[in-house]
């Protein structure tokens, strides 16, 4: 279903490019320099508030939330949010979780699609609750992508360097899966 509502907003803006803003963790910044040259992008680095809520850690204390939410202005309709949360929050329960991906969710306007980029962190083992929390409340946007990073590490560990950070090659890996994404809409 996402595939042809990306599909139809494809054709009704016409190739066109839109600029996907990136709002992520350490994990996304490191990955900046592997995005094509020709993909336009805006990545806003909300590791210094470490994760979905608490900001700190120096430089400006803006939440991950409150990061997606100053950023939705500089997307095109019909272009695409990515979010790359939740490394630094893999010990919240289940409901926690949910709440998170729904309050992002409610902040994004339909008219932009919404990708998320599930985290992974070997610290947990095999925890799948991040992507249950966020395959459930996702669905309310009429255009998204669920960009499974950790089903990759978990085929080839190989992608990180300390079981969260992504090696060069998961930094090549990690940026191919998001520009997959962010083609369907155009861009």
């Amino acid at each position: 279903m996402k595939k042809i509502l990306a599909l139809v907003m494809f054709l009704l803006l016409g190739a066109t490019a839109c600029n996907p803003v990136i709002v992520g963790d350490s994990i996304a910044d490191m990955t900046r320099a592997e995005f094509s040259q020709a993909m336009p992008l805006s990545l806003t680095d909300a590791s210094p508030g470490r994760g979905a809520y608490n900001g700190g850690w120096g430089g400006q204390p803006r939440t991950g939330l409150e990061a997606i939410k100053h950023n939705i202005q500089f997307v095109d309709d019909g272009g695409w949010m990515i979010v790359e949360l939740g490394s630094n929050n893999m010990d919240w329960a289940y409901g926690a979780k949910t709440t998170f991906v729904a309050q992002v969710v409610a902040a994004v306007p339909d008219d932009i699609c919404l990708g998320w980029v599930v985290p992974y962190s070997d610290y947990y083992g095999t925890d799948f609750r991040w992507a249950e929390a966020i395959y459930q409340e996702i669905q309310a946007q009429p255009c998204w992508d669920v960009i499974r990073w950790d089903l990759a590490v978990q085929f080839d560990p190989s992608l990180t360097y300390d079981w969260v950070h992504p090696s060069q090659k998961g930094k090549e890996v990690l940026a191919f899966l998001i520009e997959q994404t962010v083609e369907g809409c155009g861009c």
